[in-house]
């Protein structure tokens, strides 16, 4: 585990000699505590940011190895972090990564008290060696400025431009504000103008009240962020269920034609983290169930499966079968989406759904539903990710008071095919800003749907993506201009 240092931490805290100095404390990104429990080593990576690593109680072997010979550890093939290799040094596939067999390896164990300075770029793997608990201090420099400085490229060209930013550098610094001696906490409190950004002595990630919510029209709240499970089996439903509950999630977008329902209907009955009330819960009427009758039983047979006695939000899917998006056979789709809102609004004011919403409905079909209805729109999931984003669309959600939902926010309806990589996950622009906020392209689409007032419910049956997609909460993109233009600039159909 790893994580910034708390505010009673700090206090105990001080940094060596040879980094307290104002000038290091203004290029400071970072302070963490390691914290670890047993035999464990991280996945071959680089940091963006200078580092100091120090060695409190245990031990740790490194593996490190220079920048230029880091393009041979094929980090372009990993797709879920930037800056991270795929291969496993204690078990080398060299059948499928052969040139691995080209790199210089360093090896250095650190014992307590050893520190170990690794430099911007420096790919490397530490793995503790004993000692319960082992602990160990890492202090993040930003000397270079590679995120800022180095244009969006992938690992082995960026470290290419961050070697040409070394050799600029000057070689000494003058130290005008020596702090030695100081605690953290009292070079903090004293020198406020030196706190950089990155340094908070609370740790929000961990709390559960993280989570924001947004009004809807019908009087209710619903959370900006929440976990699809459309399209996962049960075993995989359970384990994400019942993992994001533990971190807080209380929001997950069901779907009708998988046993989602049924499973997320067993775990509100059953569970320590909640209670029905507290979960926000998104119901779909599919198109073939169009049409008055047709849609009062889908809505039944969905509550049923959800062990509930109404739904917080209900959509209708498609406003027609589409073989594009939605597909269902013609003679399974006897009624209209218009008659199936006059349903939803009947079950609406009998108490047996609270907020009522549409899904891929374009303007047209928007105009024409809100000349119709008595009870509100609240909501209107639709496509969204950053080469198609759904301005207009948008817009006119926001000028109606209408809560838009994301859903293929992460772009995987542009790689229709397995052996087509998706465009945006694997795009230079996402991993440049990735690297710059030290976590995974997924995370950096999430926060900036939130940042754009957008819903999201991206899917995640791993446990790690999870708690990553829960960290885009805090993130703040306004960190970096550069990264937040990339994202903008990305190349996109409004």
């Amino acid at each position: 585990m790893d994580s910034l240092i708390s505010e009673k931490m700090a206090e105990d805290l001080t940094l060596p000699d040879f980094v307290a100095c104002g000038e290091y404390m203004e290029m400071l990104k970072m302070i963490a505590i390691f914290f670890n429990s047993g035999w464990s080593r991280s996945d071959i990576h680089f940091d963006v940011s200078e580092t100091i690593f120090a060695q409190v109680t245990g031990g740790r072997q490194w593996l490190l190895t220079t920048p230029t010979d880091g393009k041979y550890l094929y980090s372009d093939e990993f797709p879920y972090h930037s800056g991270t290799s795929p291969v496993n040094w204690e078990a080398i596939d060299l059948v499928k990564y052969p040139d691995v067999s080209k790199i210089a390896i360093y090896n250095a164990t650190l014992d307590v008290g050893d520190v170990i300075y690794v430099p911007e770029g420096w790919w490397h793997q530490a793995k503790v060696t004993g000692g319960i608990p082992n602990i160990a201090i890492a202090v993040f420099i930003d000397f270079l400025h590679c995120l800022k400085n180095a244009p969006p490229s992938n690992d082995s060209v960026f470290i290419d431009n961050c070697i040409k930013l070394r050799e600029d550098k000057p070689r000494e610094m003058k130290c005008n504000m020596p702090l030695n001696g100081m605690t953290v906490k009292e070079v903090y409190d004293n020198y406020s103008h030196l706190k950089p950004q990155a340094m908070k002595f609370t740790i929000p990630e961990f709390r559960k009240d993280i989570f924001e919510y947004q009004p809807l029209k019908s009087g209710y709240s619903m959370p900006t962020l929440g976990l699809g499970l459309g399209g996962m089996s049960p075993e995989e439903a359970n384990r994400s269920i019942r993992h994001a509950m533990r971190h807080g999630y209380r929001f997950f977008d069901t779907d009708s034609e998988d046993e989602t329902e049924a499973t997320l209907g067993y775990i509100m009955g059953d569970n320590p983290y909640c209670k029905r009330e507290d979960v926000f819960v998104i119901a779909k009427v599919h198109p073939k169930n169009l049409g008055r009758n047709a849609t009062k039983s889908s809505v039944e047979r969905s509550m049923k499966r959800l062990n509930t006695d109404y739904i917080d939000l209900i959509l209708i899917k498609a406003p027609s079968c589409d073989k594009e998006m939605i597909d269902c056979k013609a003679a399974e789709n006897p009624g209209t989406w218009q008659e199936s809102w006059q349903a939803l609004e009947d079950m609406s004011k009998a108490g047996s759904i609270r907020s009522l919403g549409v899904s891929n409905f374009n303007i047209l079909q928007m105009e024409e539903l809100l000349t119709m209805t008595t009870v509100p729109v609240s909501a209107l999931q639709a496509r969204f990710d950053l080469m198609k984003r759904n301005t207009k669309l948008r817009e006119f959600c926001n000028k109606n008071g209408i809560r838009f939902i994301a859903h293929s926010l992460l772009g995987f309806k542009w790689a229709k095919s397995s052996s087509k990589t998706n465009p945006i996950l694997h795009s230079q622009m996402v991993g440049f800003a990735a690297r710059f906020y030290r976590t995974g392209p997924a995370s950096v689409l999430i926060r900036y749907a939130l940042e754009k007032n957008i819903t999201v419910v991206p899917k995640s049956s791993n446990r790690l993506h999870i708690v990553l997609n829960k960290n885009s909460l805090i993130m703040n993109l306004r960190e970096s201009k550069d990264a937040l233009d990339a994202l903008d600039n990305f190349p996109h159909i409004p």
